[in-house]
């Protein structure tokens, strides 16, 4: 079996190049499942935050790596900029009916 096309999205233009007619409705529902993700590691950014009594910080995202598989699998990992331990937190969102055990 042909492996997948992995795209680094960064920008609009990267978007454009990379969705085609044929893949549109899984480059969405991927990029909801991002947008989920990411509104839950903001969530758990304030939480933190609130916890401690300081003023919440955005929580930086730069790109995204989508992988033309056809699934709707999503994972967030987040690490503390300052951590010194190889620490992270992941959030993984799965299409139930692509869920991987």
């Amino acid at each position: 079996m042909k492996e997948p096309k992995e795209y680094k999205i960064e920008t609009l233009q990267d978007i454009v190049n990379t969705v085609t007619v044929d893949n549109i409705d899984d480059y969405l529902a991927d990029f909801r499942g991002f947008l989920l993700g990411y509104m839950s590691a903001k969530a758990i950014s304030d939480m933190v935050y609130e916890l401690s009594d300081k003023k919440p910080e955005p929580v930086p995202i730069n790109s995204f790596k989508w992988i033309d598989d056809g699934k709707t699998n999503v994972t967030i990992s987040i690490k503390p900029e300052d951590s010194e331990k190889n620490e992270s937190i992941e959030i993984k969102l799965t299409d139930k009916d692509n869920e991987e055990n």
